[in-house]
């Protein structure tokens, strides 16, 4: 080995340092690393992850957007609670029906006026977006939210660590000696730098100071190991695996399968270096879930030519059929073509990346009967066109099909109200806050609970939103059903 830890880590292997167990999770999403040593817990300290400003300087509005670049209004936030809003936002499923994803997004982008005067509510908008897979969006917010903060650096390394841009996020790590790593990210960083020296010391440091528990000494002294690992006992398993643990387990030679991960961690299989099928399964379920561009799932199924048929396969031969019907521009295989990948994307739950990838194109071409219907429906569902007249659209689609449904959303665009606790938050000017109340009840309602729709409807033209509530309304009508 580069220094001998080997001794260290099998004396200490068996038991669990108490300077291990983890003081109150510092997040609501249970997975991310324990990359920054929070501060020692005391009756007259703050909490870890908390930043305080003069009462005459509140913290900025953070944010990619103003409010009213996303259709919010400029006071979203205005008489509600810190602890409330972060309730609502830590409430809410994660089963936001698609045409509803994009609301959630922009109220946590959105650059309002935030409530209190410290980090837990940007913290709290963060960890949605993390939660949602949104790695980008969470990155872009850290970056908007000024100087980077313990709290903003763990997030920041995560989704570094996630993307394959850790390099920078140690460098970063090194330059800013006011945060300090845990050992683990310490040992990682040092190692990623090439200084396997300081590594391995770190690593015996950790273990004489009883830092590790039984686990993290063994996989960082794996990670350090060239060439006794048949020596070292196996990884010790984890119920709660972060990106750092993800990383260190890939350099050791056992990568972590990422599917019963969450969310956020297929975006490590979008690499470059990885299988091509690995690749698509993993866009798949983050475009899926609206967590990548459906143009990024379109590069990958047409970036070669499928070596098999079924699965995967069949959704990139399909993709690739109707990209050259399209091109080529003739109706008649077009058509043909658009029902194939229709039924192919269908069966795999990608009906709305079917939609932004193809509405508007498809809209353009002479297209008729079924083909026609399904350009028309695509455009709905994608939330494309006039959102004035998207429900009449939508219902002239479905015809009698769906009587009830059609009824049930010109009920929550006329003359529904909104639940009761909704209606009493939007009189006390609470608009975001009745806005995340409503979001968290989408799902329900969206399977089929005609009187909660309605009153979601109801909500979101209450509070303004009355383009979202008509395109949502018309979603609801074509989507495919539950």
């Amino acid at each position: 080995m580069r220094t001998s830890v080997l001794g260290f880590v099998l004396a200490g292997a068996v038991v669990a340092s108490a300077g291990a167990q983890q003081d109150a999770p510092l997040s609501a999403i249970d997975w991310l690393s324990r990359s920054i040593e929070a501060p020692e817990a005391s009756d007259n300290a703050l909490p870890g992850d908390v930043t305080v400003a003069p009462l005459d300087e509140p913290l900025k509005a953070a944010g990619t957007m103003s409010p009213a670049a996303a259709g919010l209004p400029e006071q979203l936030w205005h008489g509600s609670s810190q602890h409330d809003l972060i309730r609502l936002i830590e409430a809410l499923p994660s089963d936001v029906p698609p045409a509803l994803r994009g609301t959630v997004i922009d109220m946590m982008l959105a650059a309002a006026a935030p409530p209190d005067a410290d980090e837990n509510f940007l913290f709290a908008r963060i960890d949605r977006l993390l939660a949602m897979g949104r790695l980008e969006d969470a990155r872009a917010l850290i970056e908007a939210a000024g100087p980077l903060t313990p709290g903003l650096f763990r997030r920041l390394f995560d989704v570094a660590l996630l993307t394959g841009t850790e390099d920078a996020a140690c460098a970063e790590l090194e330059a800013r000696p006011e945060i300090a790593p845990t050992y683990p990210a310490r040992i990682f960083c040092l190692a990623r730098g090439g200084d396997w020296p300081a590594a391995a010391l770190t690593l015996e440091t950790a273990q004489a100071l009883d830092a590790l528990d039984a686990g993290e000494q063994v996989i960082m002294a794996r990670f350090l190991d060239d060439g006794e690992s048949d020596l070292l006992p196996p990884p010790v398993g984890t119920e709660r695996v972060t990106p750092l643990h993800f990383r260190i387990y890939e350099a050791i030679g056992e990568p972590l399968p990422t599917r019963p991960l969450p969310l956020a961690f297929a975006h490590a299989d979008l690499r470059a270096q990885l299988g091509w099928k690995r690749q698509i399964e993993a866009a798949e379920r983050l475009a899926r879930a609206g967590a990548l561009p459906a143009d990024g799932l379109l590069d990958l199924y047409t970036s070669r030519s499928p070596a098999a048929s079924g699965g995967v396969w069949e959704r990139a031969e399909a993709a690739a059929a109707l990209v050259e019907a399209l091109e080529e521009g003739d109706a008649r295989p077009v058509a043909a073509a658009a029902l194939a990948a229709w039924q192919a994307f269908a069966a795999a739950g990608l009906e709305h990346v079917y939609a932004d990838l193809w509405a508007e194109r498809l809209n353009e071409l002479p297209l008729q009967g079924e083909a026609a219907r399904l350009a028309e429906t695509a455009l709905l569902l994608a939330g494309r066109g006039s959102a004035e007249d998207a429900v009449d659209r939508a219902a002239s689609l479905v015809g009698n099909a769906r009587t009830e449904r059609v009824e049930t959303v010109r009920r929550g665009l006329e003359r529904a109200e909104p639940r009761s606790v909704d209606a009493e938050l939007l009189l006390d000017s609470r608009t975001g806050e009745a806005i995340l109340s409503a979001l968290g009840r989408a799902g329900s309602a969206w399977e089929g609970g005609a009187d909660d729709m309605a009153a979601l409807l109801a909500t979101l033209r209450a509070a303004g939103l009355e383009e979202a509530a008509n395109r949502t309304a018309a979603a609801f009508v074509v989507a495919p059903k539950p």
